[in-house]
């Protein structure tokens, strides 16, 4: 059957489109319509860590057929195995420039050269300038987890259009849930390349909005997405807390989860401070805001205080969350309310995973977090966020409240991770959160012992995971630091004088040894006479009024060619006894 592509994507024909489609299939494939979603994709669950770093690096540049092809070596983390090779044209790295310009940040790009391009040096200045490019946009943490920097860097796996995908799934979602209708989609919302948004509205009230996000299971998901995960999503819908935002309808499948909350139109922390509304784009909003807002100290320690009473909530009741960023905390009349408590769950990688995967100390699920609040509080004092594992000095003194910096500090700091991060109670009873007001309002969560089961094993897997992740990076960081020691300055100088030395005392070894050999191979050429002393160089003949001291034994000849006795071994010296 033929179909008739929408003018202009008009987003109610390509629903409609969607549908017809799926109809389509499911009849010449004679699919169970609750079998359908597997069978559209035919796909594996993606098997990559959208949170690690990309690395790259330019080893060669070649003239081809009159342009020059840069030969970019990228890896995945700290493993040596996930390491390819890309091909890239100066126009692509124009492309990829002219994408990052939304971000209003200053990326130096060297200029394009019509003349005299092919040239030698030109290509090998440009290769640097190329290079000190990708550093830029590679070290910056929201660029670095860009679709752009990504798909420009790993094409085989972020070529496809994820949110013509999301858009599949979801309507298979809005065929079996007809109580809502879509009104918009709302791209490139949050970091995570995989999730997508929708904002709908429920059918009875047109004048409500909700938001609707279809997110893939991720790679570190190890409860059963046969039985266990979709009824564990679903209690989520249970939950009842002041500082937890409520979910309206969540569902899974094989392949991801739909969630239902609210529009919230003050948006997350994140907005609040970088003064933007919610539904723009990631890198445009958080990238480079024109200003920023600091909230003071009092609010500081209550949005704090309720962050900290929702994770211990969820900790009591046998789950786990390990997602604590200022994106994931929504401000609603005043009030903090945590979001997103499904993607511990569904096993997706942590926001801030680069940064604390690079500090063994933080092994357990409840340490991630307070790593995480950490780094929350440092956006919320100074108006922008850490993108260092750990805080210097120069980084504290950016906060203007001295008990801020002391409680960033010990949440950040290097002697403070090593000595041991506190506990979520602790910081409760903290001093700068344990004043604050909190509401007495009803807490509801009800988990089976079995699912309590479950999750605590999911839980147990991820953190397993998460040391063996940080062996590989802490091997990874001895080799490095090795390999920047032998290749220093002060190293190759050090090892230069050292040579330059050794071969010095080797040439002063070598003059009385050649002398000896000489003197030798003359004096064994004549005959031997009893008047001369054995084992001398020299034929000076022995006085008759020395004698050899008793018990001293005579030394044998040395062999030809031998060199002198080593000290100790011949005669005494005249007059010696």
């Amino acid at each position: 059957q033929s179909f008739t592509l929408p003018p202009q994507r008009s987003l109610p024909q390509a629903s409609r489109l969607l549908d017809d489609v799926g109809l389509c299939v499911r009849a010449s494939l004679k699919i169970p319509v609750d079998n359908f979603t597997m069978a559209l994709a035919k796909e594996k669950r993606a098997n990559i860590d959208d949170s690690l770093y990309l690395t790259p690096y330019i080893e060669a540049a070649q003239n081809i057929q009159q342009h020059t092809d840069y030969v970019v070596r990228c890896s995945r983390g700290w493993s040596t195995e996930q390491c390819w090779t890309v091909h890239k044209r100066y126009n692509d790295f124009g492309n990829l420039h002219m994408a990052l310009q939304i971000t209003g940040l200053e990326l130096n790009l060297p200029p394009k050269k019509v003349f005299g391009n092919m040239d030698r040096e030109f290509i090998s200045e440009r290769q640097q300038k190329l290079q000190q490019y990708l550093n830029t946009v590679s070290s910056h943490h929201m660029l670095q987890l860009s679709l752009y920097t990504r798909k420009f860097l790993d094409p085989d796996n972020y070529s496809c259009n994820f949110q013509e995908k999301a858009l599949a799934y979801v309507s298979m979602f809005f065929r079996s849930e007809p109580n809502w209708e879509m009104i918009e989609i709302v791209p490139e919302m949050g970091w995570r390349i995989r999730k997508q948004y929708f904002l709908i509205r429920p059918k009875e009230d047109v004048k409500a909005k909700q938001f609707l996000s279809w997110n893939d299971i991720g790679i570190n998901c190890s409860i059963s997405v046969e039985k266990d995960l979709n009824v564990i999503i679903k209690l989520l819908t249970t939950i009842q807390h002041p500082y937890i935002m409520p979910t309206l309808f969540a569902m899974s499948n094989e392949i991801g989860a739909v969630t239902v909350r609210n529009y919230q139109q003050n948006g997350s922390l994140r907005d609040l401070i970088c003064k933007v509304k919610p539904k723009g784009q990631f890198l445009k909003k958080y990238c480079c805001p024109k200003s920023r807002f600091v909230p003071d100290d009092g609010q500081i320690a209550t949005f704090g205080r309720q962050i900290l009473e929702a994770l211990k909530f969820i900790y009591s009741k046998g789950i786990f969350y390990g997602h604590l960023h200022t994106g994931n905390v929504y401000i609603e009349d005043g009030v903090c309310l945590l979001s997103d408590i499904e993607n511990g769950l569904l096993g997706l990688p942590a926001y801030y995973k680069s940064l604390f995967l690079q500090l063994k100390r933080i092994q357990t699920m409840e340490q991630i977090d307070v790593y995480s609040l950490g780094h929350v509080l440092y956006e919320l004092s100074t108006g922008q966020p850490l993108h260092t594992a750990t805080v210097s000095q120069s980084q504290l003194d950016l906060i203007s409240s001295h008990p801020l910096q002391e409680l960033v500090n010990s949440l950040l700091g290097k002697d403070a991770i090593r000595a041991g991060l506190p506990s979520i109670s602790d910081l409760i009873e903290n001093p700068f959160f344990s004043s604050v007001q909190i509401s007495d309002e009803k807490k509801h969560l009800k988990i089976p012992s079995k699912l309590k089961t479950v999750v605590r094993t999911a839980k147990e897997v991820i953190e397993q995971k998460l040391r063996d992740e940080q062996q590989v990076v802490s091997r990874y960081q001895k080799v490095k630091k090795a390999h920047a020691f032998h290749n220093s300055d002060e190293e190759k100088l050090r090892r230069k004088k050292s040579s330059r030395k050794k071969l010095q005392l080797k040439q002063q070894q070598s003059i009385p040894e050649d002398g000896s050999d000489e003197t030798s191979s003359k004096t064994s050429s004549r005959p031997s006479s009893p008047g001369l002393q054995q084992g001398r160089p020299n034929s000076r003949p022995q006085s008759p009024n020395l004698q050899r001291a008793p018990g001293v034994p005579v030394p044998p000849p040395p062999p030809p060619g031998s060199g002198p006795p080593p000290p100790g071994s011949g005669p005494p010296p005249p007059g010696s006894g």
